[in-house]
């Protein structure tokens, strides 16, 4: 519950800085005015709608993306096919690399810790769940590598800055809004649904609320998305800490994903029948441990990792060494604590599972 917290926590910061860039520099009153209206619109209807109002926008916020990246790539695809694709030097390539090998280390964790994902997932059925989970990422894998070319065009032409504002802006007043329309649309989308999990985290899973919610229920559920809301939006506040921009994006996903990397053995290697509450304990505190050393090095600008751990090269490469580091840690934790532990008589695993398909049916 904790981590799951940390995540919808960065999910608010992230996609309100997503929207507000569209209308300002960073720090300026377009931008503040902006964070300040995409937030309160979406707690007003999320407060009325709930999970319903969410799964609606979901729907129209995926038919209208594919039209509008169908409209970006007829629009760009002749400029990059006549120029052809961008060369790119060794370092940037090897950083590319260490990213993709980061993103390889996070996705045995993850996926296991995203509410707006299984808060859907299990108002379904395991059959439905299966084919939404396998849908979902064939459709998101394809349109990122799709929207990617919206980088290469960027880089072909030689235009500096954020690509998805630059290359919109140097394509003309309709493009502009085009992408506008695609981005804004897709924040606004994730940041209802992540106040929607807020009020099922706090009103019923932290609790474990068994039966059909009650009115007290969603009251309180209410409340912990207008506290979300309030709290989610202040690690923006941090171009006023002495730092020039504030966090940035991507942080939201591989700070989250560092903080969970002990998912990845509780979950993958619950096959083992002595691993029990001890083995969960030394998995999961360790990496969360890392993840929150992570975000206290770039909150107070400290070095709280040796160089040594660095792996591969470019920024991320800190956050590879640590993640693949720490993975091993959390695996040899839970092995461990299976090792010395008596073999409980159900798995602490069969268990949840049992819960869990009883709730389904």
């Amino acid at each position: 519950m904790l981590a799951i917290a940390i995540r919808l926590l960065n999910e608010v910061w992230s996609n309100t800085k997503v929207f507000s860039l569209y209308f300002g520099a960073e720090g300026s009153a377009g931008y503040w005015i902006a964070a300040l209206l995409v937030t309160a619109f979406t707690v007003y209807y999320t407060l009325i709608g709930g999970l319903r109002s969410s799964l609606l926008t979901d729907g129209a916020q995926m038919i209208l993306a594919a039209i509008l990246l169908v409209v970006i790539l007829a629009t760009i695809g002749p400029g990059l096919a006549q120029q052809g694709l961008p060369a790119v030097d060794s370092e940037t390539t090897l950083a590319g690399l260490t990213f993709c090998g980061l993103a390889f280390v996070q996705v045995f964790s993850y996926p296991f810790h995203d509410p707006v994902m299984t808060d859907r997932a299990f108002i379904t059925s395991p059959k439905v769940m299966f084919k939404g989970f396998v849908l979902a990422g064939l459709l998101s894998g394809g349109f990122i590598f799709l929207f990617s070319f919206v980088g290469l065009y960027a880089r072909a032409n030689g235009i500096e800055g954020q690509p998805t504002l630059a290359v919109p802006t140097l394509l003309g007043l309709p493009m502009l809004l085009v992408f506008n329309a695609i981005m804004l649309t897709s924040a606004g989308s994730t940041l209802d649904s992540t106040f929607s999990s807020v009020a099922k985290l706090g009103a019923r899973d932290w609790h474990n609320h068994q039966g059909s919610p009650t009115e007290r229920q969603a009251l309180l559920g209410r409340w912990w998305i207008v506290a979300i809301a309030l709290l989610g939006n202040l690690p923006l506040f941090s171009i006023y800490l002495g730092d020039k921009v504030g966090p940035a994006i991507i942080q939201a996903t591989t700070i989250s994903g560092t903080m969970v990397m002990g998912l990845a053995p509780i979950f993958l290697l619950a096959f083992i029948r002595k691993a029990g509450k001890l083995s969960f304990h030394f998995a999961f505190w360790p990496g969360l441990t890392f993840g929150i050393m992570r975000v206290l090095e770039s909150a107070l600008g400290i070095s709280l990792f040796p160089t040594w751990m660095s792996i591969g090269s470019g920024k991320y490469a800190l956050d590879l060494g640590v993640n693949i580091y720490g993975l091993l840690i959390c695996v040899g934790g839970y092995l461990l604590a299976a090792a010395i532990s008596p073999a409980p008589a159900v798995s602490s695993f069969d268990t949840s599972v049992q819960r869990i398909s009883e709730k389904i049916r």
